[in-house]
Parts: C-alpha cells; structure tokens; sequence
C-alpha cells in the first residue's frame, strides 16, 4: 500500500478548465486581435507555470507584466468556474483515515494555490503544498516530488502521483515513481507506457489504486 500520494492541483484536484479558457481568450483579443483562439491549444496552458506559457504566446510582451495581467484579469473568472471535481475531499480524507500522507506539487504559484484551496475548501487538507517558490526547477522536474518525498522519510516505490498532463507524468516518470492520470483530463500524454493507472472518479480512486478502504 502507498504510504504517500502526491497530486497536480489544475486539471487534477479542481477544475480551472472553463477559467483558463476565459481568461486567455480576453488576453488573445486584448493583446494579439485574435477573437476566436483555439480552445485545445489554450487548454495545453494548464500544467506549464504561467510564466513560461507568457514568454511563448505574447513574446511581444514582458512576460511579467502579461503574468500580472493574466492574474488581474483571471480573478472574476476564478470565482465563478473553479471548483473541486465531485468527491475530492471525501476522498482525500479517507486516504488520510487510512494513515496515508497527502501532498501537492503544483506549478501553480504558492498564492494563487492557497486562494484555490480556500474557495474548494480543500485547505487544511493537504500535509505539504509544493509551489514553484518551494524548488529551482518546475515540473518535469522531479525536484518537488523528491523534496516531499525526503519530506515524509518514504521509499519510491511507495510513492504516488496523480496528474493530468504531460509534464505530470514526466515529473513522475524522472522521480521513478507511479503515475496515474486521470481520465476526465481533455490533455493528451504522448506516451502512456508508464502509466501505472487510469483514473474515472474519485468516488472510486481508492479501489482503482489496489487499496480497500473499509
């Protein structure tokens, strides 16, 4: 049994899908005139820290000031379509019942996550929260899951991280860890010989993983 279970937040523990696609559609039309953006490109922007995503789609721009930008103009769209997927906390809490860590590892800035956590009410939950703040190097990186790894004293092979994307798995597959990824995520993983489970809901994530919680 995994004495550890690491996850992604975005795409992952709550859905930021429809926010990121207003947010950067508002951004595509107010800095490069284009309307109607491709929505499965935009959607490739959940899982990259938003920096990066800044220096690649506005590189006309100061990547910081479109990062203030994008934080500015994403808060009314957080309030109203951030949410956690159905059963989330349940089963967070039952893992824990179960004397099993819970950890997150994000490229999600420390502020932002914390904001995130609070309006899902999934804060308190979480027993360490890794942020970009927290490592020199963002997933793919393994380094944020090694640190909470090292964190808890645990083994690799009791390790687990659940994610929805490409750098995600590649996070996982670097720290030599299992993967699981979560079925509902519209981002493809380019090579999936490495994926250890696939996940259709939280209600049933503890089966899906080999645990029995009785």
């Amino acid at each position: 049994m995994y004495k550890l279970i690491l996850f992604d937040l975005d795409g992952t523990i709550v859905d930021t899908d429809q926010m990121i696609i207003a947010t950067y559609t508002e951004l595509f039309k107010i800095f490069k005139n284009i309307s109607n953006p491709d929505i499965n490109h935009i959607l490739t922007f959940s899982g990259p820290p938003t920096f990066d995503t800044m220096v690649n789609e506005f590189p006309e721009y100061d990547p910081h000031v479109m990062e203030e930008e994008f934080k500015k103009r994403s808060k009314k769209y957080q309030i109203k379509y951030t949410k956690a997927y159905p059963y989330t906390k349940k089963m967070l809490l039952d893992l824990k019942e179960l004397n099993i860590h819970v950890g997150l590892v994000t490229n999600k800035p420390k502020q932002e996550t914390i904001w995130t956590l609070n309006h899902t009410g999934l804060n308190d939950i979480f027993e360490i929260i890794i942020c970009p703040e927290d490592v020199k190097n963002c997933k793919p990186n393994p380094e944020g899951i090694l640190l909470a790894i090292n964190h808890f004293n645990v083994n690799l092979e009791d390790t687990l991280y659940v994610g929805d994307g490409e750098r995600d798995y590649l996070s996982s597959k670097n720290a030599n860890i299992d993967f699981a990824f979560v079925n509902w995520s519209p981002r493809k993983i380019s090579n999936q010989q490495y994926i250890k489970y696939h996940i259709s809901s939280y209600k049933n994530f503890i089966k899906e993983i080999g645990i029995e919680n009785d």
